[in-house]
C-alpha cells in the first residue's frame, strides 16, 4: 500500500515546492520500508503498518477545523505528516537495526528537547537486569504460562519466538524515543544509520521527531521542553501538531485494525495481546451522526467483563487526551 497525503494537507504543502518535494519523497521511502517490512518483534500486535499510518493521516485532516487550516503552513504539514510516519515506525526495526542501535554511539547524541538521557547500551543492560528478576507472574503475562526465557547476547543472529516477544517489549518501551532517533540520525541498520530524511530540512526533521515522540509522553511535559518555542517555532505550531497527532492516533480503535480471521488463526502467547485484540474487535463503529457535534458515539459489544473494562479504559483515556489538549 502506497501512502498519500490527504487533500487538504496536499493543498497547503504545495505552496512551498521544496518542502512538498521533500515530503513526497519521504512518504515514498516510508511506504517502501514499512509496506515491505515485517514487525519481527511484534507478531501478535494490532496493525502498525501503512494502513494504520494512512488512517492517522486521514483522521488528522478530519479533526482539524476550517479555522485552524487557515493558519497551518507548509512547514506544519511537513512536520505533522512526518510525525505520523514516524510515530510507530520503531516497531519495524529488525535484529540488525536493534544491535546497531544498542552498540553504535552515533545514536547517543543529544536530541531536540532532551539534553540528558542514558545511552542505548545502558538502557539495554538495565532491561536485561529487569528480565532476570522476572518471576512466574511476569512470564505468564508475556507467554500465557511460566516459561523462563533469557535475553540473547548482543549481535546474536537468531532468536527464539519467546526472545522476540521479550525484545519487543524493550522496543515498545522506547519506540517513541527511537522514532526521534530515526528523524535525527536515520534508521539503525547493519551498515549504520540509513538517512531516510532530507538533510536540507534538518530543523523540521528534528521537530518532526519530537512531535512523534510526544505521543508517548504527557503532552504538557513535552510542550514545556520547548520553552518559548511551544506556540510558534520557525513557522510551525508545535503544541497544536502534538495534540492533533495523539488524538488522531488514539481514535484508531476500529475493529478493522484487528481482522477477525487473524485473531482466530494466530497462535497467541501473550494474554495481554489477546485482551488488546478482543478490545478492538468489540468496537463495531464510531460516528458523529447526531445533534451534538462535539459527541463521538462509539458502538461496542464486548464479549466479557474484562473486555468491557478495557473499552471503558480506552475511551476514558481518549477523553483525558481531549481535555489535556
Amino acid at each position: 500500500m502506497k501512502l498519500s497525503l490527504p487533500r487538504k494537507f496536499k493543498n497547503i504543502v504545495e505552496q512551498n515546492s521544496a518542502i512538498n518535494g521533500a515530503l513526497l519523497t519521504l512518504i515514498d521511502k516510508f511506504s517502501d520500508w514499512i509496506g515491505t517490512n515485517q514487525t519481527e518483534f511484534f507478531p501478535e500486535y494490532t496493525d502498525h503498518g501503512t494502513e494504520h499510518i494512512q488512517n492517522v493521516l486521514n483522521t488528522m485532516e478530519e479533526i482539524v477545523t476550517k479555522e485552524s487550516f487557515e493558519l497551518l503552513t507548509p512547514e506544519d504539514i511537513y512536520v505533522i505528516s512526518s510525525a505520523a510516519l514516524l510515530h510507530d515506525c520503531a516497531m519495524h526495526i529488525n535484529k540488525a537495526g536493534l544491535w546497531d542501535l544498542i552498540s553504535n554511539d552515533v545514536y547517543n547524541g543529544v536530541v531536540l528537547g532532551f539534553t540528558r538521557e542514558d545511552d542505548w547500551l545502558s538502557r539495554w543492560k538495565k532491561f536485561c537486569v529487569d528480565v532476570k528478576k522476572f518471576d512466574e507472574t511476569d512470564f505468564i503475562k508475556f507467554f500465557g504460562k511460566d516459561i523462563p526465557v533469557e535475553l540473547p547476547s548482543i549481535n546474536t543472529e537468531s532468536f527464539s519466538d519467546h526472545q522476540k516477544i521479550l525484545i519487543g517489549d524493550f522496543v515498545r518501551q522506547y519506540h517513541a524515543c527511537i522514532s526521534q532517533i530515526i528523524a535525527t540520525h536515520g534508521i539503525p541498520s547493519k551498515s549504520g544509520p540509513y538517512e531516510i530524511f532530507d538533510s536540507s530540512f534538518k530543523y523540521l526533521n528534528e521537530l518532526s521527531g519530537l512531535v512523534a515522540r510526544s505521543h508517548n509522553h504527557s503532552l504538557r511535559q513535552v510542550v514545556d521542553l520547548l520553552d518559548s518555542r511551544k506556540r510558534e517555532y520557525r513557522n510551525t505550531h508545535p503544541t497544536f501538531l502534538m495534540g492533533i497527532l495523539r488524538i488522531a492516533d488514539y481514535l484508531q480503535f476500529k475493529s478493522d485494525r484487528t481482522p477477525k480471521i487473524l485473531f482466530d488463526t494466530i497462535a497467541f502467547c501473550s494474554p495481554v495481546s489477546v485482551n488488546e485484540w478482543k478490545k478492538h474487535l468489540s468496537i463495531i463503529s464510531t460516528n458523529t451522526m447526531h445533534p451534538d457535534d462535539e459527541l463521538l458515539f462509539v458502538e461496542a459489544y464486548p464479549e466479557d467483563a474484562k473486555t468491557l473494562g478495557g473499552v471503558k479504559h480506552l475511551l476514558k483515556g481518549l477523553q483525558s487526551e481531549l481535555d489535556e489538549f
